[in-house]
């Protein structure tokens, strides 16, 4: 079953003057706007600003880990940040990454009262912005230390007792 095809009524657009004429009738509009409106009374306290602080992690955590290359979709972000689903064939870094743009955003928010344009908030910032990068720096150190061999004993300047010591040690 096809639509009959039909043109338009010029008249009736070029009539229309917007914040002055309408194209729905009152009723209609006044129907369709208490449809669409959300009563503060309604709903508990604190539920519609919950609601806009967990779009407003997931989209600001998505966008500043798209921006530095992070490869996880929005809805992969949404799932990891809402129901901790990690995304299947990511790396460890990306999941890490967009925990810490969470972190730092909730940080600024429950702290909004003490947070200042400082040189305190930004270190604080970049603490918890930069765990990925600490957790790529040990994965990277424990990856280098499991690939130590004798050889590497004069290039890292080792006694031969320190480098069969470190071998003794359970990984």
């Amino acid at each position: 079953m096809y639509r009959k095809p039909v043109g338009y009524q010029r008249e009736f657009l070029e009539a229309y003057q917007p914040g002055i004429t309408f194209y729905l009738p009152e009723s209609l509009r006044r129907q369709l706007h208490e449809m669409g409106r959300t009563s503060a009374d309604e709903r508990p306290a604190g539920t519609y600003t919950r609601d806009i602080l967990g779009r407003l992690l997931v989209d600001l955590s998505w966008a500043s880990s798209k921006l530095e290359g992070n490869t996880y979709s929005r809805l992969d972000t949404q799932n990891l940040i809402e129901l901790g689903q990690v995304a299947q064939g990511k790396a460890a870094i990306e999941t890490q990454m967009i925990l810490n743009h969470k972190a730092a955003i909730e940080m600024l928010i429950e702290d909004a009262d003490e947070v200042g344009f400082d040189a305190f908030t930004f270190k604080n910032l970049h603490v918890v912005l930069s765990r990925a990068d600490q957790a790529a720096f040990a994965e990277m150190l424990a990856t280098a230390l499991q690939q130590l061999h004798e050889g590497c004993i004069a290039r890292y300047r080792l006694r031969r007792s320190e480098y069969r010591a470190w071998q003794q040690v359970p990984a």
